[in-house]
């Protein structure tokens, strides 16, 4: 009986040498595992309850799974269609369309219907060409006659070109039947479509290639001439006609020059004399648009005064100081130019 009882003892005792292994104070962390698709799409967490041991405490394994779907690609329509956002469906009137009745053993001959046309038997595409909303109808009979199945839709033919115009925002003036404009001028295209939509506007400057303009104002900052032209198209392939803009860009100020008439200066050591009864006469010289207007004032003074006549230098001046500058016709202004001197 004793030997009974020792060898219990002997296989309890080894029974918890095995099991205290698995009760030792281990740290057990959360396992997170994540799958990737070739296109992430969508997101969904799922749990799933899986006990384990930590300490006394029941855990639970946190799996995340992130689930791919394919993305729904948009059909890719042929040259000459195009599908607005509003599900609208636009050709040029050369696309061709074939029934999507599916074949089966009732449906033996197919029609269709375009528009106030006749039914008539189906035998390649219909190409609807009218201007305008085409309705599509396809019917399906049986070897009977008896219609079994039928589909429609409309399309819409745009044949019409775009239209587009421009105009100028900032100065600029027509001399002799030459454009000129200032740097800061802004070119303005806008374009029309009643049909599909406008696709781009087009912009070629002096021959150059085409363009797209991303952006409706266009400016030119170098002087010179420039041959502008400007098409737009739609988005089932019209083409607008050519629009041609020619205009000179000029941001050249005039030039400036003053002499003394009836006199002249003598200079000295410190100071530039004239004589009694001087004046000063002003001239200025454009290369582009044209001398608008000289102005001149006394040094220190706040109002231009504008050109006209020869300046009178007063006679009891003792320090007789002028600015002077010309504007041309489009708003460049020269540099201001000083005179000074001393009657005697």
């Amino acid at each position: 009986m004793q030997s009974m009882v020792s060898k219990n003892k002997l296989f309890l005792f080894i029974l918890l040498i095995s099991i205290l292994p698995l009760y030792a104070k281990k740290r057990i962390l959360y396992r997170s595992e994540t799958f990737f698709g070739t296109n992430k799409i969508e997101v969904a967490e799922k749990k799933t309850e899986a006990p384990r041991i930590e300490e006394g405490r029941v855990l639970y394994q946190e799996q995340i799974v992130i689930e791919t779907k394919t993305p729904k690609e948009e059909p890719k329509f042929p040259k000459g269609m195009f599908k607005d956002e509003n599900g609208i469906l636009f050709t040029d009137g050369s696309i061709g369309f074939k029934s999507n009745i599916p074949n089966n053993t009732l449906v033996k001959s197919v029609s269709f219907l375009l528009n106030d046309y006749p039914a008539q038997f189906y035998g390649g595409e219909i190409v609807p060409k009218d201007e305008g909303e085409n309705l599509i109808l396809f019917q399906g009979f049986d070897e009977y006659g008896r219609l079994q199945d039928s589909s429609k839709f409309r399309v819409v033919v745009d044949k019409t070109p775009p239209m587009q115009r421009y105009y100028f925002e900032g100065n600029l003036l027509n001399k002799l039947g030459i454009l000129y404009i200032h740097p800061e001028t802004k070119l303005v295209v806008e374009a029309f479509d009643s049909g599909s939509g406008i696709k781009e506007i087009l912009l070629s400057t002096n021959y150059g290639e085409y363009i797209q303009a991303k952006d409706s104002k266009n400016t030119f900052k170098q002087d010179g001439n420039y041959i502008v032209q400007i098409k737009s198209n739609d988005n089932v392939g019209n083409i607008s006609d050519i629009e041609t803009i020619r205009f000179i860009v000029d941001s050249t100020p005039p030039s400036i020059k003053s002499r003394l008439i009836y006199s002249t200066i003598f200079n000295t050591e410190n100071q530039s004399l004239c004589e009694r009864y001087s004046k000063l006469e002003l001239t200025a010289m454009d290369t582009g648009i044209g001398v608008k207007e000289i102005q001149y004032k006394r040094q220190g003074d706040e109002i231009w005064i504008p050109y006209s006549n020869p300046i009178q230098i007063p006679d009891n001046s003792k320090d007789f100081k002028l600015l002077f500058r010309a504007i041309d016709y489009l708003g460049n202004i020269s540099e201001n130019y000083k005179f000074s001197c001393e009657g005697y």
